[in-house]
C-alpha cells in the first residue's frame, strides 16, 4: 500500500472550518467548550488505497480558568477519536486512531500562554481549526502521523497576539528508549504587518529538530525549517504560500549505516468566503524527497526511495463548506494525487474525493 508523507496531515486536517467555542462564565471562573463530529464519506481510487465506506472524526476540548487580577490560571484536557470504517461487516478491520492531551497554564494579555503537561499524537492547534501546514511551533507535530501513540512530556510558549509580530516555542519529549521514542524542539515567529484598513500580510518563519525511533533497526533524526507568506483580504480573501525542507537521517541498527536524504517542498492554499456561510478553498501541494546515496533509503512511514534517485508528489485540491445555522457544517472536495516513485518512472494519478458534514461549536 502506498503512502504520501503528508497526505495523512492532509487528510485529518482538511476542513477550513475553525472550531468556536461555548464559554460559561461565573465571578472570576471561566469554562470554554470546543467540540466538533464529522462524517465524511470517502472515495479513493481503488489502485491507491482500499476503498473507504465512512469516515468518522470527533473531538472535544475542555478549558476551566480561573482569573487573579489579569492572570488565567488553567487547565485543558482534549480527547480526539478517529475510525475508518472501511469494513462494516468486520469492524475489527477498522482502523482506529485515539489521542489525548492534557496541561495546565498560566495565561496574560501582556505576557502570553505558558503550558506544560502530556500529549499523544498530535498538539490540540492541530485539528482545532484549519491546518497551519507545519508553521507554528504548537502544532508541528509532524508532517505525518504515525499509526502508534504514545504520550510524551510536553511544554510550550506563545506570546501575546496584540503586537505586529508573536512567536512561540515547544519542547515535547518521551523519556524511554524503545519503540515509539519521540522529541521535538521547535520554535516560530510571525510578523503582521497592515498594508490597509482590510489587507493584511504576515510572514511566517519556523525551525524544528526531532527525532524518532520507528522500529527495532531504524533511527530518524530531521531539522525542518519552513518560510511563508499569509495575505488576508478582510474576511473574504486568504491566500498563504509556504514552502519547507528538511534534512533527514536514517539510521540502520542491522548494519550501522547511516543515509541523509533532504525533503522540501511548497504548498499554495486559496480560501474565498463570497457569503458568510460559504467557503471555497484550493490548495497545491509539491513534496519531493532526493535520495543521493549509494544505497537504498527508508522514510519514517516505511517507504524506500531507491539509490540516486528521488521521489516526487504533488497534490491539487479543490473544494467548498457550507455553514448551516449556528452549528452545522456540510463540505465536499476533491483531490488529485500524481506520484513519480523514481527519476525515471512515469507519472501516477489517483483520485480522491470526500464529502463530509457534522456539528461543532
Amino acid at each position: 500500500m502506498k503512502k504520501l508523507s503528508i497526505f495523512s496531515s492532509i487528510l485529518l486536517g482538511f476542513s477550513v472550518t475553525s472550531a468556536g467555542a461555548l464559554t460559561f462564565t461565573h465571578n472570576n471562573f471561566t469554562l470554554d467548550l470546543n467540540s466538533r463530529l464529522q462524517l465524511s464519506a470517502l472515495n479513493f481510487s481503488e489502485d491507491y488505497y482500499p476503498n473507504l465506506d465512512g469516515f468518522k472524526h470527533s473531538f472535544i476540548a475542555i478549558t476551566p480558568s480561573y482569573k487573579i487580577n489579569n492572570v488565567y490560571l488553567g487547565a485543558t484536557y482534549v480527547g480526539r477519536y478517529v475510525l475508518d470504517t472501511n469494513n462494516n461487516l468486520n469492524r475489527e478491520d477498522n482502523s482506529k486512531f485515539s489521542s489525548s492531551q492534557y496541561y495546565v497554564f498560566l495565561k496574560s494579555p501582556q505576557l502570553g500562554q505558558t503550558s506544560i503537561g502530556k500529549t499523544s499524537g498530535i498538539l490540540e492547534d492541530y485539528f482545532l481549526g484549519s491546518q497551519n501546514f507545519g508553521i507554528s511551533s504548537t502544532n508541528y507535530l509532524p508532517l505525518t502521523i504515525a499509526s502508534d501513540t504514545y504520550h510524551q512530556g510536553m511544554w510550550k510558549y506563545v506570546s501575546s497576539k496584540d503586537k505586529y509580530y508573536d512567536y512561540g516555542f515547544s519542547f515535547v519529549h518521551n523519556a524511554t528508549n524503545d519503540y515509539g521514542y519521540y522529541s521535538q524542539i521547535a520554535g516560530n515567529i510571525n510578523w503582521k504587518f497592515n498594508l490597509s484598513e482590510n489587507q493584511q500580510l504576515k510572514v511566517l518563519a519556523l525551525y524544528a529538530s526531532q527525532k524518532q525511533v520507528v522500529s527495532d533497526s531504524y533511527r530518524f533524526k530531521t531539522h525542518p525549517y519552513s518560510l511563508g507568506l499569509a495575505y488576508n483580504y478582510a474576511d473574504l480573501v486568504e491566500l498563504k504560500v509556504v514552502g519547507y525542507k528538511t534534512h533527514q537521517r536514517t539510521f540502520d541498527y542491522s548494519d550501522s549505516s547511516l543515509t541523509k536524504t533532504n525533503v522540501y517542498g511548497v504548498i499554495y492554499n486559496l480560501t474565498v468566503s463570497p457569503l458568510d456561510y460559504l467557503k471555497l478553498y484550493a490548495r497545491y501541494a509539491y513534496n519531493k524527497v532526493d535520495n543521493k546515496n549509494d544505497r537504498e533509503a527508508r522514510s519514517v512511514l516505511g517507504g524506500s526511495i531507491e539509490a540516486h534517485n528521488s521521489f516526487k508528489q504533488r497534490i491539487a485540491t479543490f473544494g467548498a463548506q457550507v455553514n448551516i445555522l449556528k452549528y452545522g457544517f456540510i463540505y465536499a472536495d476533491h483531490s488529485r494525487v500524481l506520484e513519480n516513485t523514481t527519476n525515471q518512472s512515469s507519472t501516477d494519478g489517483y483520485n480522491f474525493t470526500q464529502i463530509g458534514w457534522g456539528v461543532q461549536f
